[in-house]
This record gives C-alpha cells, structure tokens and sequence, in this order.
C-alpha cells in the first residue's frame, strides 16, 4: 500500500467531513414545540403561591400580624 502525504491526508479527510456533514443536514427534522393553554385561575393561583415563597426585595414591605 503507497504512503499517502500530508495533504492527501488532509483533502481525505475534508472529503470525508463533507460526506457526514451532507448526511447530517438531510437527516435532520424540525423540532414541533407543542403548545399548552393554561387556565386563568390555575396562573393565578401559582403567582399566588410564588408571592408567599419568594422574600419581598425592596419594594413594599409586606404587612405583618402583631400580637
């Protein structure tokens, strides 16, 4: 088997990275992101629980009870 020089190499090579690339690009199938409707009350209701969890920063302080 004859020796291949260095830039045969590399000419090899870029043939070779061509041909996956072009097997690549034809294979490929767009992604389809469902959408998802969600109710009024159900957002409402997680806005709510995230008020309660997450501390107030710099805006208002939030009303506490007394005894």
């Amino acid at each position: 088997m004859a020796k291949k020089c260095a830039s045969h190499l590399l000419v090899d090579q870029r043939h070779q990275l061509d041909r996956v690339r072009a097997m690549d690009a034809s294979s490929t199938v767009p992604a389809v992101v469902p959408t998802v409707s969600i109710p009024t009350i159900v957002v409402m209701r997680l806005l709510n629980v995230l008020e309660t969890l997450v501390p107030n920063h710099g805006g208002l302080p939030v009303p506490q009870t007394t005894s």
